[in-house]
Formats: C-alpha cells, structure tokens, sequence
C-alpha cells in the first residue's frame, strides 16, 4: 500500500506544467515575449519578489517575478529591472510557476532582456 502511495505521489509531482501563451519551451526553460505594462519593485523592501507585468502579442497578461536577493538568482543575462518602465518590449526565459508566473531566476540560462 505504501508503494502505491509513494508511487501515485511521484507520478503527481511529474505532471508538466503548461508555460504562459507564448510559451516556445526551450532547454532553458519557458519564453515568453511582450510590453512591460508596470514594474513594481517595492516588494524588494520587505525581501518579496519584485513584479513585471508583461502583456504578449495576444493580450495575455504575464508575471514576471525578480527576487530581492539578486545575488541568489542563477540568472546570468538579467536586464537592470530597475531601468525597464513601461511600453519597453522584454523576452523572458524562466520557469513557469503553477500561478502561470514566470521566474527568470532558477537556471544559468534564464534571462530576460530587452528587445
């Protein structure tokens, strides 16, 4: 019974995850492309994620989450956040979140520059 447990939990934690609309899945991760709509940093003051939110080609609305703690993000090809306002055109490579928020932050290879 314990197997079957383990098991069925193992398979539940495999499920994938659908990236965000435009979401041309790459080895590095999930990509994502559009308008910055805000920026909202002030989270950084309390060590919370700071948000973008992007609109895609189709009028999707994606979150995009940049942590505080920058010299804990794996990222290597991060855009100053602080410099991007809006109607700036970014692309985003993150992992998508089950929310359907993207964090460029968790491999080498996530980015998000501007376009």
């Amino acid at each position: 019974m314990r197997t079957l447990l383990f098991l069925a939990l193992l398979a539940s934690g495999c499920a994938s995850q659908s990236a965000p609309e435009s979401g041309n899945g790459s080895a590095s991760g999930d990509v994502v492309s559009g308008t910055v709509a805000s920026v909202d940093l002030t989270p950084w003051t309390y060590d919370g994620d700071g948000v973008i939110v992007m609109t895609t080609a189709s009028g999707e609305s994606v979150r995009v989450l940049i942590p505080a703690r920058m010299n804990l993000c794996e990222a290597e090809g991060l855009v100053d956040v602080n410099d991007l306002g809006e109607g700036d055109r970014i692309e985003v490579v993150g992992a998508t979140d089950e929310a359907g928020a993207v964090r460029p932050c968790v491999e080498p290879t996530h980015r998000v520059t501007r376009l």
